[in-house]
């Protein structure tokens, strides 16, 4: 002991020194000494503490009868405490402090124990560690536990020895210390291909591989592997994470093969199929006819690599039609261009897409139509000839039979002035004679007049406006009044519509049928009847009579100009009335024809537009 340090002394300073917390207890709880080490764990100084009672000051009420209690049996017992406790303590600053308690009874010269002596360490610190240390622990489990991934891991000899969840699941419970080949499906060099990892060659690797699932299926799991070591460095196995690609392999086959059968269909177009970014106008993808005429122009500017002489993006670029208001894809834009580089002309659809990486795109398909326009230009030219051509003979046809009314005047006066001068000097036969050339001229006349009709039909297509049919109607049977009376005919209609039409001549198309339904009677009092259906944007009429009926082989000769189907003295005429009727129904955009068996009537039908709702 070094000279004038006493043993009371020496022991005070061990337990000032010591890290842990040295306090007596007497046997009623009260504290009669606490190391500076166990005063400063509490917040205060040791004269603070000494004489308060432990129970009362220094744990938390919740703990207290139950402390309190296990001590008086220590002091009542006689005995040494059992195993080492642990306890909570209040500071003064309130909060708690988990101590860790080995106690030992205080005994007097008797042997009689009088108090209690503990020494305690503060654990607070390395409960907390422990704490944290655990929800981390619980925190990755889950994480391993719940990902959708199999996480597995292999000792050296590439033996399972842990699996998580999705890996029991795919492999079941009894992969768990089988070698992984075990569920390898097929032949494969697995093993070959991660033998780097095992050899310390590499620290990761990837391997894609075929595995039998616990259901008896295979499927193809993509591995990411990563080698395990030893302190010293040594490989001891390897933990891996493992996805399920089959389908994925499947979808990449799939868009793989609907791609080269998409381009394999592109390539074989007869038209240029481009797509270029809507931003910045490069060129994206390009088919082999696109190629064959502008070369490769992959990764080029459109307006560069597709057209001549342009400094800028074109002025006819139709990015701005492409889109709506909202920025998304609008629809097909289709339009027409030469191209200033092959010459050609095209009808062109463009279309705003997405592309494979998410970005706007045009795509345009050009189809060659130089060879149409070519037509149309020649189809054009030949309309302005064959319009010029009906313009002429229209003329024609006007002027010859306005001026062969006058000498046609002169021939039929004379004749009528030699048949009354001299009928009776001439003898019967020459009085017959001279009726034939009366009447030829009479007959020569009404075919002219009914000629330049025929003529003038087409002239009128500003007169055709919204007018009542039914008001047509009653205007020709107005001027058929004498011939509906003379032979007794008895005409009905129903409700008749407004069509567009020329009222003049649509007031002739019903006058030229009654007049035929009239004139070609059978034995029957005379029937006839109007009426109209509507069939989409046109008004089909049909007017039935109960007449002598036409053989169905003569349907489309009775519409010819000047063709009849009866001797002129049965039934007179010129022939051309039935043409004025066809006439006039296709210059309104119409068809007329007629339905008929001998004996049986006829029925003649035709069609004109409806009446325009926005007409002035």
């Amino acid at each position: 002991m070094p000279e004038g340090l006493k043993r009371e002394d020496l022991t005070r300073h061990l337990f000032d020194i010591a890290g842990v917390i040295e306090m007596a207890l007497e046997r009623d709880g009260r504290i009669n000494f606490i190391n500076s080490h166990g005063a400063r764990l509490l917040g205060y100084e040791a004269e603070e503490i000494i004489g308060r009672n432990w129970f009362d000051s220094f744990l938390p009420e919740g703990i207290r009868g139950e402390c309190r209690d296990a001590f008086a049996g220590i002091m009542a017992a006689d005995t040494e405490p059992g195993k080492p406790h642990e306890c909570l303590v209040l500071a003064a600053d309130g909060k708690e402090r988990l101590i860790r308690w080995h106690s030992t009874v205080i005994r007097n010269d008797e042997g009689r124990i009088t108090g209690l002596l503990n020494t305690g360490e503060d654990i607070t610190g390395r409960r907390q560690a422990e704490e944290s240390l655990r929800r981390i622990s619980e925190r990755q489990d889950a994480i391993l536990q719940t990902v959708p991934d199999i996480i597995a891991e292999v000792d050296a000899d590439k033996v399972y020895t842990w699996l998580n969840d999705a890996g029991i699941r795919f492999f079941s419970e009894d992969a768990i210390g089988r070698e992984a080949s075990h569920f390898f499906e097929g032949e494969q060099n697995t093993y070959n291909q991660v033998r780097p990892l095992f050899e310390g060659q590499d620290d990761t690797f990837y391997v894609e591989s075929w595995q039998r699932r616990r259901d008896g299926r295979k499927r193809l799991l993509a591995w990411w592997c990563r080698a395990i070591k030893d302190a010293r460095g040594n490989i001891t196995g390897a933990l891996s994470t493992a996805r399920d690609i089959t389908d994925l392999k499947r979808a990449e086959r799939l868009i793989r093969d609907s791609f080269e059968m998409t381009k394999a269909i592109l390539d074989n177009m007869d038209a240029i199929v481009y797509v270029a970014d809507l931003e910045n106008h490069e060129i994206l993808y390009i088919n082999e006819y696109t190629r064959n005429i502008f070369g490769d122009v992959i990764g080029k500017i459109c307006w560069q690599a597709l057209q001549s002489g342009q400094s800028g993006p074109c002025d006819f670029c139709t990015n701005d039609k492409l889109l709506g208001p909202d920025g998304e894809p609008a629809g097909v834009y289709n339009w027409e261009f030469r191209n200033t580089i092959s010459g050609s002309w095209y009808d062109i659809r463009d279309q705003a897409i997405r592309w494979i990486d998410g970005r706007l795109v045009r795509l345009e398909i050009a189809s060659d139509v130089t060879r149409r326009k070519l037509y149309e230009q020649k189809l054009a030219t030949t309309m302005r000839k064959l319009e010029d051509s009906n313009r002429e003979l229209e003329q024609f046809a006007y002027v010859a039979s306005h001026d062969l009314q006058e000498p046609l005047r002169m021939i039929s006066s004379y004749l009528q002035l030699l048949k009354q001068r001299y009928a009776d000097k001439l003898g019967g036969d020459a009085e017959e004679f001279i009726e034939y050339a009366v009447d030829g001229a009479s007959r020569l006349q009404r075919m002219i007049n009914d000629l330049l009709e025929f003529s003038r039909i087409g002239t009128r297509e500003e007169k055709r406006r919204s007018v009542s049919s039914e008001d047509s109607l009653e205007t020709a049977l107005a001027k058929l009044k004498l011939a509906i009376a003379d032979s007794d005919a008895r005409v009905t209609h129903d409700d008749l519509p407004e069509v567009k039409a020329d009222a003049i001549q649509l007031t002739r198309l019903f006058q030229n049928l009654i007049s035929n339904s009239i004139k070609f009677r059978s034995e029957e009092p005379i029937q006839i009847h109007v009426s109209a259906v509507k069939e989409n944007s046109y008004w089909r009429f049909s007017v039935r009579d109960n007449g002598i009926g036409i053989d169905p082989a003569f349907k489309e000769r009775i519409f010819m100009i000047f063709h009849q189907l009866h001797p002129h003295h049965q039934y007179p005429g010129t022939g051309i009335g039935l043409a004025i009727c066809k006439r006039i129904v296709e210059c309104h955009g119409g068809r007329i024809w007629v339905e008929s068996e001998p004996g049986e009537g006829c029925t003649f039908h035709f069609t004109l537009p409806e009446a325009s709702n926005n007409e002035d």
